[in-house]
């Protein structure tokens, strides 16, 4: 065995630690908003608006991640930042609704659902 191998190994190591320091500021950012989408609903009946409500929802979700019915305090912590996510939406849940017979550019026709601070 050369004095080289446990040179390139060592070598190996650093590397692998250092692009995984690297990378682990970006899995660490949480997410702080989501963009949803309603250029292909029509408000107007409550297909859409149930449809629309479901996805906003759907990313409250997202943004206030998991948990277990066993972690009592952490469940209920989960459920509060869904229900105040959810509830920050609705000024511009219901104007999209009210505009709902405009027709909207694809481009405008988003609700962004930003986490609650809790």
């Amino acid at each position: 065995m050369s004095v080289r191998t446990p040179i390139l190994a060592a070598a190996a190591v650093a590397a692998m630690i250092a692009n995984v320091v690297a990378v682990a500021p970006a899995f660490a950012q949480p997410l702080h908003s989501i963009e949803v989408g309603y250029q292909d609903l029509n408000l107007t009946g409550d297909a859409g608006r149930a449809i629309l409500d479901r996805r906003i929802a759907d990313a409250a979700a997202e943004l206030c991640g998991q948990s277990r019915k066993v972690e009592l305090r952490w469940d209920a912590a989960v459920r509060a930042c869904r229900t105040e996510t959810v509830a920050l939406t609705q000024p511009q849940r219901n104007a999209a609704v009210r505009y709902g017979t405009v027709e909207v550019a694809s481009a405008d026709a988003i609700v962004r659902v930003s986490r609650a601070a809790n």
